[in-house]
């Protein structure tokens, strides 16, 4: 059986019909503590979600070819913090034009372009939980502009409830008011707030944590 990382042949003490999972966790004990596994090639065949999870059950055969490439867990979140703040840029120009649908009478349009934004916003939210498992770190203890990542998640879950609320009860006034005074600096808040993270991650730390 041939196993590589990162374009390297590795030498591995495997049983016969060894699993693919048993294969990944034996290279993956071997990494430093700053590295991760982030791709698994089996044969040639890139595996990604329910193809992965299956092959990882299975048994390798010895003429089997297994490739990994592995990742720095800091580059890694770093790049998925900017991706969200660029994300959230656009999201930005999105609310204002659905405030401005919602205040020019165009509700449908408003409406149906609703929930691809608030969905971004809860991503957000999950980029920062895969953020702290993928560095094994909780960044919400985290101190950014003076107060703790929790804190300022803390802010945005209301908001996004005031948003839900307003849309449960059919307050168009009031959404268009949140989503053009409220959302819109939040936005361009979270925007640094990520910015800021990432940019503590390439230069190898992270931010300290906030005072109690």
């Amino acid at each position: 059986m041939i196993v590589t990382m990162d374009g390297d042949r590795l030498a591995l003490d495997l049983a016969p019909q060894v699993t693919l999972k048993a294969l990944v966790d034996a290279a993956a004990a071997g990494l430093a503590p700053e590295r991760l596994i982030v791709a698994v090639a089996r044969d040639g065949e890139n595996l990604v979600s329910t193809a992965l999870e299956q092959a990882l059950l299975e048994p390798l055969s010895e003429t089997a070819q297994v490739d990994l490439c592995t990742s720095d867990r800091a580059e890694l979140a770093g790049a998925a913090l900017r991706e969200m703040a660029s994300r959230l840029e656009r999201v930005a120009q999105e609310q204002a034009e659905v405030a401005a649908a919602i205040n020019t009478g165009q509700t449908d349009e408003a409406l149906r372009r609703f929930a691809p934004f608030l969905a971004t916003w809860q991503a957000a939210q999950g980029t920062i939980q895969q953020c702290c498992e993928v560095l094994r770190s909780d960044l919400t203890q985290r101190s950014i502009e003076g107060r703790s990542l929790r804190e300022h998640l803390s802010d945005l879950a209301e908001k996004l409830r005031e948003l839900r609320q307003a849309l449960t009860t059919g307050d168009m006034i009031l959404l268009a008011d949140l989503l053009e005074y409220e959302l819109a600096p939040l936005c361009q808040r979270w925007c640094g707030l990520l910015a800021t993270l990432a940019d503590d991650l390439a230069r190898g730390r992270t931010p300290p944590p906030a005072s109690i």
